[in-house]
């Protein structure tokens, strides 16, 4: 049995040639962060992006909402101020709101949770447990807040933007001169070299043979090399042969996939969600789409439309497993249900994930910093709303037919779902038809030049108006939405465009002037005279009653002649298609309605709908589907939510691709005419006129092979974003990707075949002192690995790594000795990440991530020493090397050496020699003492650390 406690002679025997992940002993470690107050940690103000991301798409709006009209610069009630970090410091005249780092010791969280007797904000309603919960994270994070805010005029931002590095057209730039061209193997090195003797600094020299192929071994594959690949190294004369063999290496589409699945923020369920199913069946589709993708080298801007826009390409059967990538919309967090949150959250992934930018930041006002109108993030709304999640057993097959036993159970589920669908829907088109008359009186009532007094309820007389929530936009909307679009010249509803245009004094006059129109249906022509409205409540009423009037009449026409298909007077026929046309606000899907679902119609349906869904959960020979999206019938008509509320609505905007992404690829005249389309969307982000895609990537591609960017905001190229270390670097890599088919191969063959990638790690002085971040990159930075390829690299030392590729999640309990899977198959829950992938700073899936924080925290070593699975590890190879009895002791040590670490020890023979002899038969068997001494290898920060 394997113990802890075994660990200081390992130290004291394996020593100087192997380095511990922690140079401060573990007591030490804890002192120095407990001396840290939270004054000391964050009194220099420094926030991570993904916090001031946090803020502004979590806190911002929640705190415009709720919190501005009562304290902002207008109006500080209680002196205090909330719209700026030092206010919120200062606070009012009770003391400071809030204390960074400490949300349980802070008046905002107590007020908000309503825990005082005399306090209680908001006065009109307690905030909900989620936002509770996000002011929480926000506080204890240290209150991140955009320093250096400024009110600047449209023209300022948009001028400052047009000068920005990263708006400016893609150009190729010229090769600089140098003068170490004996150092130079590729056009990456002319870049890096002329920044590093402008500083009068050299490059380091190249990494050993060994070091080298070690170092792309984990970058391309994510696995340190076997017995059997240094047996291949050794007939392999060339590194580039080396390299094109990893590369068409399946493992290397995991690797690579694993990292695009942050930027997709990719889980296996849905966070937290009230009622309902929390899992989704099929994510794991997507995660394989993206293996896939990066396994054939799918060109990128092909790999970017299938995201997008899938399901509106013409895809043969042979490509039809690319109607998976849909996913990087679909498998996202779901807020509860919210739908306007789910439809934000897309955005975010799509504009920061592809674009670098922060288009989310313009949900509730005008983007402070880049010009992005809030008119703006609701025409690329419109272009997502315009889609929906088909319902769970339409989702497409993936080529292989459904087992007979499975699909039988499914689709008598899914009538049981489609029957109660199909029953509200029938009722909510009674509803919208029925009281149609409710409808137009409500939305009279709301609008700005009628509205009378501040209460506008819901429910009336006869019904509870359906309105927009958090689920959807509702009746409400669908009807507001048709009075829009009507025209004066229309026979029905001219009147009422006319009359809602003017003043009222001269109301009367111009409802003569429309009932002289010879083109006004009769029947509305004969209301009016009768009822003779004077103002548009009235009005709305004379409409209620004809609409509804002829509603009942089609009802009874349809009761004795079923089949009948109109009504024989023109008349009726004109104001029947108000209620049943192909316009009509009633007129939709089933699965469109549930738009206009009331909440505990929600739930009922989650319930019967989660129904569906497990069985393809818990049955393990589902077939595979797509989560794909469809266009709606009627495509959405966005509006702009006032603060991001969607009950306070503003004006109508047009549904297309914001004008930042959009640099004429895609036509303006066709967004005013049919609306722009995901597929529209996807155009523009992948045309080569397009300044930020192809930067984006490249950014991301050097981070990744260098575990730095070029560019240090990986998801921010606003103008706020820092300028590259390298930009005539990063415009050529991206000019140069675009000429290459957008090929991240042949980006990788470039990158590991330049002099620049092939560095040694070693500091040196005076680089070191001139740029200690290594920003102009005069060695290579050697790097902690990330927690997959740790796990994944001691299954693989220990001969028990399972690699076959793709298939449904796997719980691969970190603790657990029979996980043997490759971590990118491990179940992903969102609210229950595996404990130690947290500790070795995987991200958080529920938003994109940027870049992975790298930590050193006393559990990490803890991991190595004390975890069950490493131990598991450890016994195998333990076991393994006890019967090697064709080769001594000394030559074990060496090869199990080599096996974990990837080169022979650097100690002496005396010291090899030393530990060798110290092993003893009657204290621990063969096999433990192998163990042990594996286990010691493991522990060394050679280890987790590429060079």
């Amino acid at each position: 049995m394997l113990h802890s406690d075994h660990c200081p002679t390992q130290c004291r025997l394996v020593k100087s040639p192997l380095r511990w992940p922690f140079g401060l002993p573990l007591i030490v470690t804890l002192i120095l962060v407990l001396a840290a107050t939270p004054s000391t940690l964050f009194a220099d103000e420094i926030h991570r992006p993904q916090d001031l991301h946090f803020f502004e798409t979590r806190i911002r709006p929640l705190l415009v909402e709720r919190c501005y009209e009562c304290h902002s610069q207008d109006l500080q009630e209680g002196g205090l101020r909330l719209d700026n970090r030092q206010s919120i410091l200062m606070g009012g005249d009770r003391g400071e709101a809030a204390v960074p780092g400490r949300a349980a010791k802070s008046l905002m969280i107590a007020a908000t949770e309503y825990t005082l007797d005399d306090l209680a904000m908001p006065p009109e309603g307690k905030l909900s447990a989620e936002q509770i919960r996000d002011l929480r994270t926000w506080i204890d994070a240290g209150m991140p807040w955009p320093t250096d805010e400024t009110d600047e005029a449209v023209e300022e931002i948009g001028q400052r933007q047009q000068e920005h590095w990263a708006f400016r057209a893609i150009k190729k730039p010229e090769l600089p001169n140098v003068k170490n061209q004996t150092w130079v193997r590729n056009a990456i090195d002319v870049f890096v070299l002329s920044r590093l003797e402008s500083a009068d600094l050299e490059p380091a020299p190249s990494a050993d043979d060994n070091t080298l192929r070690r170092r792309i071994h984990f970058d391309l594959l994510g696995l340190p090399p076997s017995d059997q690949d240094f047996k291949e190294q050794a007939n392999e004369t060339s590194i580039d042969r080396f390299i094109d063999r990893l590369l068409a290496n399946p493992a290397y589409g995991e690797r690579w996939g694993r990292h695009w699945l942050d930027v997709a923020r990719y889980a296996d369920t849905r966070g937290y969600v009230d009622g309902g199913q929390t899992e989704f069946a099929f994510a794991y589709t997507y995660r394989d789409y993206v293996v896939r993708a990066f396994n054939q080298d799918l060109r990128f801007d092909q790999f970017i439309t299938d995201q997008l826009a899938a399901d509106q390409q013409s895809l043969d059967e042979n490509n039809r497993w690319r109607l998976a990538g849909l996913g990087f919309l679909t498998v996202g967090r779901r807020f509860n249900h919210d739908y306007h949150d789910m439809i934000d959250d897309q955005i975010d992934v799509i504009s920061r994930g592809l674009q670098g930018m922060t288009v989310s930041c313009a949900r509730c006002h005008d983007h402070k910093y880049d010009d992005i109108p809030t008119a703006d993030y609701y025409s690329l709304y419109g272009i997502l709303a315009s889609s929906y999640e088909p319902q769970h057993s339409e989702l497409p097959l993936l080529k292989e037919s459904e087992d007979p036993k499975h699909l039988n159970e499914l689709r008598k589920r899914a009538s049981n779902y489609l029957q109660e669908l199909n029953k509200l829907h029938r009722q909510i088109q009674h509803e919208l038809r029925g009281y149609a008359g409710d409808y137009l009186l409500y939305i009279v009532q709301e609008s700005a030049q009628h509205r009378e007094g501040s209460q506008n309820p819901l429910k009336t007389e006869r019904t509870i108006l359906r309105g927009p929530s958090a689920y959807g936009y509702g009746g409400i909307r669908r009807w507001r939405d048709y009075l829009m679009k009507v025209k004066e010249s229309d026979p029905v509803f001219g009147p009422w465009k006319a009359l809602d245009l003017c003043e009222q004094d001269q109301f009367a006059d111009v409802l003569q002037q429309q009932l002289e129109k010879p083109r006004l249906n009769a029947l509305i022509r004969k209301r009016l005279e009768t009822d003779r409205p004077e103002s548009m409540r009235q009005l709305a009423q004379s409409y209620g009653i004809l609409l509804e009037e002829v509603y009942s009449a089609w009802n009874a026409r349809l009761k004795e002649t079923p089949d009948q298909l109109d009504f024989f007077d023109p008349s009726q026929e004109q104001v029947r298609q108000v209620l049943y046309g192909p316009d009509a606000p009633a007129t939709m899907t089933a699965f469109e309605s549930i738009d206009c679902y009331h909440l505990d119609e929600h739930t009922h349906m989650r319930n019967v709908a989660g129904k569906v869904e497990e069985l393809s959960i818990k049955n393990g020979a589902a077939a595979s589907r797509a989560m794909v999206l469809e266009q709606r019938t009627a495509p959405y008509e966005p509006v702009v939510f006032l603060r991001g509320r969607p009950n306070r609505l503003g004006p109508n905007v047009t549904r297309k691709v914001p004008s930042i992404l959009n640099q004429g690829s895609v036509s303006e005249a066709s967004a005013s005419t049919r609306g722009h389309t995901r597929l529209d969307l996807a155009r523009s982000i992948t045309a080569s006129q397009n300044p930020l895609t192809a930067r984006v990537l490249v950014n991301r591609i050097w981070h990744w092979h260098f575990g730095k960017p070029l560019v240090e905001t990986v998801s921010d190229f606003g103008v706020r974003s820092n300028s590259p270390s390298h930009p005539k670097l990063l415009d050529y890599l991206a000019a140069w990707l675009i000429e290459n088919d957008w090929s991240l191969k042949k980006l990788h063959r470039l990158i590991l075949d330049s002099a620049t990638y092939r560095q040694s790690s070693l500091t040196r002085s005076p680089a070191a002192e001139l740029d200690p971040e290594n920003r102009l990159l005069w060695r290579y930075n050697a790097r902690r690995l990330e927690w997959e390829v740790i796990r994944d690299s001691l299954l693989h030392v220990s001969g028990r790594l399972e690699q076959h590729i793709g298939g449904r999640a796997e719980r691969l309990d970190p603790d657990d000795p029979t996980s043997r899977r490759r971590t990118v198959y491990t179940h992903l829950n969102r609210q229950d990440l595996p404990e130690f992938a947290r500790v070795f700073d995987f991200p958080a899936p529920d938003f994109t991530s940027p870049q992975r924080p790298i930590s050193t925290v006393p559990q990490q070593q803890l991991f190595f020493l004390n975890s069950d699975f490493v131990l598991a590890q450890a016994k195998a190879l333990g076991q393994e090397f006890a019967t090697m009895e064709e080769i001594t002791p000394r030559q074990r040590f060496i090869r199990l050496h080599e096996r974990i670490l990837g080169e022979p020890p650097r100690l002496s023979d005396e010291e090899i020699n030393l530990w060798v002899s110290r092993f003893d038969p009657e204290k621990r068997s063969e096999v433990e003492w192998w163990a042990l001494t594996a286990h010691a290898f493991m522990q060394s920060s050679q280890f987790v650390f590429i060079e």
